[in-house]
């Protein structure tokens, strides 16, 4: 026979027990959902995801397969719209450090004052408005990856303070003495060439190689024309419901080829957009297009040879209000749209005589 005091020992064991199973159960539970959660991220940043047919970006999406196998530190280097961002997703969530974080920053809207904190982390109390500690970015990213994009606009203390994390994998938070070790892949993006903004005086020369391990150039759209095609059924897949393709005229075509695309596949997925919006057709045909990119590629058939900066600011002034309305009026995102600082917008847009609400 059990005494009460053994039967009360067993039941506390076996209420135990039972809590260890369903926790393992949950544990089992929550790790499958992950794994399938990685899975699909995984899905959503696919090799197939980025569009392309012509050489250049075959070359660069050989390397891709290869630098996702490793924590190389890679630079990607294009003009506004080309995608970058959308290579450093490809490389994270198919390497590695899928399943940990991704923390991007665009580092042109860092404040210079801020740009330390802000990237590594700050005490309590150590400059005015510091009422509490805070974490950065960099350790945010802590076992994932840190994507700096636009990185030739990091302030200069704060490109010292980067050299040092890259050399030794530790930082101080500001205000602290204490070194902090993480484990972070970086990756880095520019829309200029940091080798001039070196020799200009904007870009530190030893950070420069610091990060320069795995360049990557993306090429410009008018520099990759046989894509167009395949961009724009991808863009309109995403913005159509009807599982049939969309048929391009061919004088359209023409039309979208021999345009500079001076914003790149932004700019295209935008006029996409734009016609998926005011037409829902299923014919792209030229009096769709936006005028701006019908006034260029007239000029070359109409007989009429304009001056060079007639035809620039007519570009420039309907490229402006292109990027208006689509933020609403917001000149704080137009002006990082177009890669413009918000003084230099202003300054266009009393030049246009362009009238837009905030």
């Amino acid at each position: 026979m059990f005494r009460d005091e053994d039967i009360r020992l067993m039941e506390i064991f076996a209420n135990t027990v039972s809590v260890a199973i369903d926790n393992f159960r949950e544990f089992k539970e929550l790790k499958e959902n992950s794994q399938s959660l990685i899975t699909q991220i995984k899905h959503l940043h696919r090799l197939d995801e980025i569009i392309y047919e012509s050489s250049p970006m075959r070359e660069i999406t050989a390397i891709l397969q290869k630098a996702t196998q490793s924590d190389v530190t890679v630079l990607i280097e294009g003009e506004s719209g080309t995608g970058k961002e959308l290579i450093a997703n490809y490389l994270h969530y198919n390497g590695t450090r899928c399943g940990k974080p991704f923390v991007a920053v665009n580092c042109a809207e860092i404040q210079p004052t801020l740009s330390e904190s802000i990237l590594f982390g700050h005490k309590k109390g150590s400059f005015t408005g510091a009422i509490s500690s805070q974490k950065g970015l960099v350790e945010a990213a802590n076992q994932g990856t840190l994507f700096l994009d636009e990185i030739s606009n990091l302030h200069p203390t704060a490109q010292a303070q980067l050299l040092r994390f890259i050399e030794t994998k530790t930082f101080r938070l500001v205000g602290g003495n204490d070194d902090i070790k993480v484990d972070v892949r970086l990756i880095a993006a520019s829309n200029q060439n940091l080798e001039n903004e070196i020799k200009n005086g904007q870009f530190r020369t030893d950070l420069f190689y610091r990060i320069n391990v795995l360049r990557i150039v993306l090429p410009p759209l008018r520099e990759r024309i046989e894509d167009i095609p395949l961009l724009i059924q991808h863009f309109m897949k995403k913005y159509r419901s009807s599982p049939h393709p969309i048929e391009i005229a061919p004088e359209t075509l023409k039309i979208l080829e021999a345009y500079h695309w001076p914003g790149n596949i932004r700019e295209l997925r935008n006029e996409i957009e734009k016609i998926h919006t005011l037409y829902n057709t299923s014919l792209i045909k030229s009096e769709h297009l936006s005028d701006r990119i019908r006034y260029f590629c007239n000029m070359g058939t109409s007989g009429r040879s304009p001056k060079l900066k007639e035809a620039r600011d007519n570009f420039e002034k309907q490229l402006i209000i292109d990027a208006l309305q689509k933020h609403s009026g917001n000149r704080t995102h137009t002006s990082r749209y177009l890669g413009l600082t918000r003084t230099n917008l202003n300054s266009k847009m009393k030049k246009y005589r362009i009238v837009f609400p905030s």
